[in-house]
């Protein structure tokens, strides 16, 4: 087992594995067992027969809140310390947007950002709670 302070999830989608399907039609999030959204019901529509059409599948993925924590279903965050970005998003499509890198790049940067955050107010309230001893 590992331990660390913050995880950053950014496994991608159905392309890379980063969710999968499983024989019963079931969305996983495979790495950190995290709920999937955007999967439709059981009997809807999954897919459409133009390859390059938007599948209604095609955005599922892991729902997170305004800083990247991952959601359940109700809107409550499951980790503090995990972040998810690229591909892995629920409403993500890039490989039908073409817009892959940038989702990878723009969410993993703000992903740093947002520990970095944490980790500096954290250490602000270490000292000061240090100090006031």
């Amino acid at each position: 087992m590992h331990r660390a302070d913050w995880v950053v999830l950014a496994t991608g989608g159905f392309a890379s594995g980063g969710v999968t399907l499983d024989s019963h039609w079931i969305a996983h999030e495979p790495a950190l067992g995290l709920p999937v959204a955007g999967v439709p019901a059981r009997g809807e529509e999954r897919f459409k027969a133009e390859y390059f059409g938007e599948h209604p599948i095609g955005r599922a993925g892991v729902a997170v809140d305004a800083e990247l924590r991952p959601v359940d279903a109700g809107g409550s965050r499951v980790h503090d310390n995990v972040l998810v970005a690229g591909a892995t998003l629920a409403g993500a499509e890039p490989w039908r947007e073409k817009s892959g890198d940038g989702i990878s790049l723009a969410t993993g940067h703000r992903a740093a950002e947002l520990i970095i955050e944490e980790v500096s107010a954290w250490r602000s309230t270490s000292r000061m709670t240090s100090s006031a001893r």
